[in-house]
């Protein structure tokens, strides 16, 4: 995985959530899987992530049974670490929603299908509102990129961080969620901020802000 890239997987707070029907083991303990360069499908809806959820539970674990699950309520971007940690709990398993707002999952070997398995029905017991699993439309693009080159900048630049320049808009679309994506956050791995301010820069000047999602 390129340093840019797990950098910027690892610090924004909403890279696991947003992308959650693609990357299930980043939830727990496991890093996220590289971006490709072209973007895969993406599904919306809560049915659709939950089969893709537990497509990569089965073929991990081939014996997995898949439980039945209902939804109990949909969640957004900043309960949804919480929520399913608490459910994970409650169910016997070791989990924390962490400062950046990823769930951290501690794995016990012998454990580790029950607790993948778990993770998956506490996800589709509390699956995040649709607007942030819906891919961004063009509009919702253009905002992205005018609160990133502006408003993240500035509040990333004010936290110590020499943020580059950003390219033109219809590169930032073009690249959107590959490999060459451009972000702010990129450029926090060259900044001396330890990972308690990087953490806390997730919130403070978050990467996707919640208007965007709002837009449609």
């Amino acid at each position: 995985m390129s340093d840019r890239h797990s950098l910027l997987q690892r610090w924004s707070a909403i890279a696991c959530i947003a992308v959650l029907s693609a990357m299930f083991t980043s939830c727990a303990s496991n890093p996220p899987s590289e971006p490709t360069s072209t973007p895969a499908p993406v599904a919306t809806s809560s049915s659709q992530i939950a089969d893709q959820l537990w497509e990569q539970v089965a073929a991990k674990y081939p014996d997995a049974e898949r439980p039945t699950v209902a939804v109990v309520r949909y969640v957004d971007r900043f309960e949804w670490a919480g929520t399913v940690a608490d459910c994970m709990t409650e169910s016997g398993f070791e989990a924390e929603a962490q400062p950046n707002g990823m769930l951290a999952v501690n794995e016990d070997a012998a454990q580790a299908m029950a607790s993948d398995v778990a993770q998956w029905s506490c996800m589709v017991m509390y699956p995040l509102e649709e607007k942030y699993t819906r891919p961004f439309d063009e509009a919702q693009l253009q905002a992205l990129y005018e609160y990133q080159t502006t408003t993240l900048t500035i509040c990333l630049q004010e936290a110590g961080v020499e943020v580059s320049a950003p390219p033109s808009l219809e590169v930032f679309e073009q690249t959107w969620q590959t490999n060459e994506q451009w972000s702010p956050y990129l450029d926090v791995a060259a900044s001396p901020l330890g990972m308690d301010q990087v953490n806390e820069l997730s919130t403070e000047c978050p990467e996707l802000p919640e208007h965007v999602y709002d837009l449609r």
